[in-house]
């Protein structure tokens, strides 16, 4: 049997057979009807004359069957009489079963149950005490539809996000698993970076190393000097916080300030700079440059020519070769200048506590030659390069053989090679790089001194 549906032009049958139909059109807006003593005949015209399909229900279970097979009724219209003394459960079964369907009851003011039910647990969209205006249950129907309407379009567009939440999860899966893929090529690509950079710099260090070589072979003197300035200034630059690469500038700058020298007449380099004639004098002061040029053909290390350029000018003015003052004078050029000095005062220093007289002439400046606040981190550094290497308790000095000595030990005396290069200084700690440095010495250019001296735990 067909469903017993009117609209306006045709009549309304309560007690129509029903069996479960496919859902109408969403344009169409379905009245779902459970009719009695309050609901009648004229409100149910005043419906149809809207153009509203009304389809009846005979009974309170019957309409929960109709709700639960077609929860798309948008509206379900009851009459408190029609639904029984059963009125407040099948209510609040009707809610439980359509939340979205709008109820509207009828309401006989003699039946507070069913009021009752509906305010506290049924979840009723509105309640009409009858007799009431047709039109008051028009408004009633029509705001019912909206409410209907609204929450339709909320349910497409959530069901519209959730299809675009869950398109974008998939694309954001996909990137994660390119990301992943590209980071691990970065990471690879990064490693080998390191590696490189690793090589390189290894390289660098060799090459200032084997350039000090050379510097020993053309003046003995010269690298032992060279090596204090350098040990000076790390350590004051250390203190001053210099950052990584600016450190590493000024070490290179200390190591080499004098390299400028290598290209003057050796009769020359041999006296006395307050000895020196005018010609003489002129010729000395072109080697802070010489030693720039040296250096400034490699991009990376014009730093480094800078400091050795600027590491004879003096605080106070009047130095060479540009006459700079105070703070225009690079910094690590400050501290090479004082570094420099330091290391020749105590060549010359004679008394019985030289570190003590060369720190109190630092402190001095009396020339106004260097920049008084260096002093202090001075005055904490000469005596680490200079003054005595002390063993702690328990330990003494042995000579060892080659085969004997091992990482973690300390030369207590210089180890030179046979034609006189320095190879490893006293007081370094020895490391697998220093040994295979100093057993390869001993394969090419032997030692005169056949042990090696070290502290040693007792």
């Amino acid at each position: 049997m067909t469903e017993p549906a009117t609209r306006a032009a045709g009549s309304f049958e309560p007690n129509s057979a029903w069996s479960p139909q496919p859902r109408d059109d969403p344009s169409q807006a379905r009245i779902l009807c459970l009719a009695g003593e309050v609901l009648r005949g004229g409100y149910l015209r005043k419906l149809m004359s809207r153009g509203w399909i009304l389809q009846a229900a005979r009974s309170g279970p019957e309409a929960l069957e109709r709700l639960a097979a077609d929860p798309g009724y948008p509206v379900f219209l009851c009459d408190s009489k029609a639904l029984g003394d059963n009125a407040p459960a099948l209510l609040e079964a009707a809610y439980k079963t359509a939340p979205d369907t709008a109820t509207i009851l009828l309401w006989d003011p003699s039946d507070l149950a069913c009021l009752t039910a509906a305010v506290n647990r049924a979840g009723v969209f509105r309640v009409l005490p009858a007799p009431m205006e047709e039109e008051e249950l028009v408004r009633s129907v029509q705001e019912a539809l909206e409410r209907r309407r609204s929450l339709e379009q909320r349910a497409l567009k959530q069901e519209h996000l959730e299809k675009e939440n869950a398109a974008l999860k998939r694309k954001l899966s996909l990137l994660e698993q390119k990301l992943d893929h590209t980071d691990a090529e970065l990471k690879n690509a990064r490693f080998h970076l390191s590696e490189e950079n690793r090589k390189l710099k290894d390289t660098y260090i060799h090459m200032i190393q084997m350039f000090s070589n050379v510097l020993e072979l053309y003046d003995p003197r010269a690298k032992s000097h060279a090596a204090n300035v350098a040990d000076l200034a790390a350590r004051v630059g250390r203190a001053l916080r210099m950052n990584p690469s600016d450190l590493e500038s000024l070490v290179v700058a200390a190591l080499f300030h004098d390299v400028g020298k290598m290209g003057l007449p050796e009769s020359l380099r041999e006296k006395p700079v307050e000895t020196l004639d005018p010609v003489e004098q002129a010729l000395y002061r072109t080697h802070p440059v010489r030693g720039q040029m040296v250096f400034d053909s490699m991009e990376y290390m014009r730093d480094v020519g800078v400091v050795i350029r600027h590491h004879h000018e003096r605080y106070r003015g009047g130095g060479f070769p540009d006459g700079l003052p105070g703070g225009q004078i690079p910094l690590g050029a400050r501290i090479v200048a004082l570094a420099d000095a330091v290391d020749r005062w105590m060549e010359q220093e004679a008394g019985d506590d030289p570190v003590a007289a060369v720190i109190e002439k630092a402190r001095r400046n009396e020339k106004g030659h260097f920049d008084e606040s260096l002093v202090s981190y001075f005055a904490h550094s000469v005596p680490a390069v200079y003054e005595k290497i002390v063993p702690a308790e328990g330990v003494s000095e042995r000579e060892l053989s080659l085969d004997q000595i091992m990482p973690g030990m300390i030369l207590t005396r210089d180890i030179v090679s046979g034609t006189g290069i320095t190879v490893a200084k006293r007081g370094k700690i020895l490391k697998r790089e220093t040994l295979r440095k100093i057993r390869r010495c001993y394969e090419i250019d032997p030692p005169t001194h056949s042990c090696i001296a070290v502290w040693e735990g007792e």
